[in-house]
């Protein structure tokens, strides 16, 4: 293994040009430019400088101004190949050559963006083609050695790289001859020679993150990885050297393998500061946090990703991943199905967008539900865990689907019978069943394995008040306050269940605790003028109900109170205008039709019938 005092041995850093042999179809064009205005001459000079904001700056203005467009748009693309931008290099390589550029060398270009994306076909298609234009331009000479050395051809890619030998500097493409050959070696297993001509290649071009990546796994083979990173860092020290994006992206990833978490994210956090549209130092951070657990920032970041580019099926689905752990389904099921519709067979989003889905509403569910049928008729890397077998059971029930919701409950317990929602859902569908007896053993079942659970003792205490059994459910509520006693509808329904057992002062008190709270909460000034016309306080019986149709105007139960109220108060005219407002929304209202039958008597008995 070469140590890192031989790094001083190795070739500086050459500075990136722009070679290209242009066919010159505008040699007769009259420039507006002199020398010194021409746009695209200063703009290979700034490109040749490294100064690619100034470049793109001079190419835009070549090719707005029509002055020399497929050289400018091929410079555009340099720039974007240099930046890491590879589908927007692609897309400027394809219009200079519509535009009429050179023919062999944007193909080569072009090509080597195309097997940076994984599209060895394509990329093979625009070798040929460029060599069939120029048989000796290296560029696609190392193109098809790649391709060769893909298949492990190492005798057949040796020939290609062989073109190669002698160059000088990256304008020469030395960089990639360097790269290629350690490939090569590589593949033959001679590592050591490979580790120098991967550091020669990054020492030449540290700004190319297949260089570090490289680096990276002949020191991992090696077992020692972190030498890699030494080798990076003294690249990234040379003199005039400027860092850019995907260098300092490539430093974070060398730093996140080995373990340098803190000093990888401020790798990738250097690189989007230079260059916030940058979307693989971004991916790479949103990674970094989403392992840390840091679910809030990750999805931010993997938003701006899915911002940058609509298409990153990853980047949709890190916010579907982030949002689910931070329970914000609504968004999570809104990136999975934006995944789905770039990538519809990917079995990972249909995975999240599953998940999400059974927590949101209905529709969304009801979809889930479908998805995860037909998932479950071949084979998946995915397995799917018992809160999402619960959740489908929920959405089941709510469909009066109780079988395949008791179905859904014993994978659920399959999965894992110590855990203390499979009970306790299935007590929720024994009670949307109207089994509350059934209920209340499931609910008591759950309890047991995890007894400060405030929704399992709540939920008890409605199965035995469904039950009649008042005095067994008031312990059920008093304990769920205990364990919460902001939980109002806990409150409420102690309240409810007091005055179901005649304790009157009990109940008024839990509906007192809730209004010091809620004052605005109509079921607490209901219940509160309940029991103050159970004490025959009718006065007080009206106010609470007025302010309960106050709050609540549609409830026919807050008017209906009201008139029994104003009739306790022998204001009839007062009490016929509430009870007709209750009669117009329920006109089956049990308050209602008993209050108006003595509101008949009262105005009979007052005309003397």
């Amino acid at each position: 293994m070469f140590r890192s005092r031989l790094l001083h041995r190795l070739l500086p850093i050459a500075t990136l040009l722009l070679a290209v042999a242009w066919t010159n179809l505008a040699a007769a064009e009259r420039s507006p430019y002199t020398m010194d205005t021409d746009p695209l001459r200063k703009g290979l000079k700034s490109l040749e400088a490294g100064r690619l904001q100034e470049a793109r700056a001079h190419f835009e203005e070549a090719v707005a101004h029509g002055h020399q467009v497929p050289r400018a748009l091929f410079g555009l693309g340099r720039i974007a190949d240099l930046e890491g931008r590879y589908a927007e290099a692609e897309t400027y390589y394809r219009r200079a050559l519509e535009s009429g550029g050179d023919q062999a060398e944007v193909r080569a270009r072009l090509g080597l963006v195309l097997l940076r994306a994984g599209r060895d076909r394509e990329a093979a298609a625009e070798f040929d083609a460029a060599l069939g234009a120029e048989p000796k331009l290296w560029e696609a000479h190392y193109g098809r050695a790649r391709l060769l050395l893909a298949q492990q051809l190492w005798d057949e890619a040796d020939k290609e790289l062989a073109r190669g030998k002698g160059r000088q500097g990256v304008s020469e493409g030395e960089d990639l001859y360097h790269h290629g050959l350690a490939l090569l070696q590589s593949g033959r297993g001679d590592l050591p020679a490979a580790e120098l001509s991967a550091l020669r290649a990054l020492h030449l071009n540290p700004g190319d993150p297949q260089y570090g990546a490289l680096v990276g796994e002949i020191y991992e083979r090696g077992g020692s990885p972190a030498l890699a990173i030494d080798a990076f860092e003294q690249a990234l020290d040379s003199p005039g050297m400027t860092p850019t994006a995907p260098m300092l992206s490539g430093l974070g990833g060398l730093y996140r393998k080995v373990g340098r978490y803190d000093e990888a994210r401020d790798s990738y956090l250097r690189a989007v500061a230079i260059d916030s549209t940058y979307t693989p130092a971004l991916r790479d951070l949103a990674d970094l946090l989403r392992a840390a657990k840091r679910y809030e920032q990750a999805a931010r970041t993997y938003l701006r990703c899915a911002m940058l580019d609509p298409g990153d099926v990853g980047a949709h689905l890190g916010v579907a991943a982030c949002c689910l752990e931070l329970r914000n389904y609504a968004q999570a099921a809104a990136s999975a199905a934006a995944a789905l519709a770039l990538a519809p067979e990917r079995p990972d989003a249909k995975f999240l967008y599953v998940r999400a889905a059974l927590r949101g509403d209905d529709e969304a569910r009801a979809a889930a539900a479908a998805m995860m049928a037909e998932m479950a008729t071949r084979p998946s890397a995915f397995a799917w865990a018992v809160d999402d077998y619960t959740a489908l059971a929920d959405w089941l029930a709510g469909q009066k689907r109780y079988d395949d919701a008791a179905a859904a409950l014993a994978r659920a317990a399959a999965l894992d019978p110590t855990d203390a929602s499979v009970p306790f859902q299935t007590g929720i569908v024994a009670l949307r069943r109207g089994d509350a007896v059934a209920a209340s053993d499931h609910f008591r079942a759950a309890i047991a394995l995890t007894p400060d659970a405030p929704a399992f003792h709540l939920n008890l205490g409605i199965a035995l008040y469904q039950s009649s059994l008042f005095d067994e459910a008031i312990p059920s509520f008093r304990r769920t306050l205990e364990l919460n006693p902001d939980l109002t509808v806990g409150r409420l329904l102690l309240a409810q269940t007091l005055a179901s057992r005649d304790d009157v002062a009990g109940a008024e008190a839990e509906y007192r605790r809730v209004l010091v709270a809620e004052p605005q909460n109509a079921k607490a000034q209901r219940g509160l003028g309940f029991c103050l016309l159970r004490r025959a306080d009718y006065a007080g019986a009206a106010a609470s109900y007025r302010a309960a149709t106050e709050a609540d105007p549609d409830n026919a139960d807050g008017w209906a109170g009201l008139g029994s109220a104003e009739l306790g108060r022998e204001r009839l005219d007062a009490a016929e205008a509430a009870y007709g407002r209750a009669r117009r929304l329920d006109p089956d209202n049990a308050m209602l039709k008993k209050g108006a039958a003595i509101l008949d008597q009262a105005r009979n008995q007052a005309s003397g019938r």
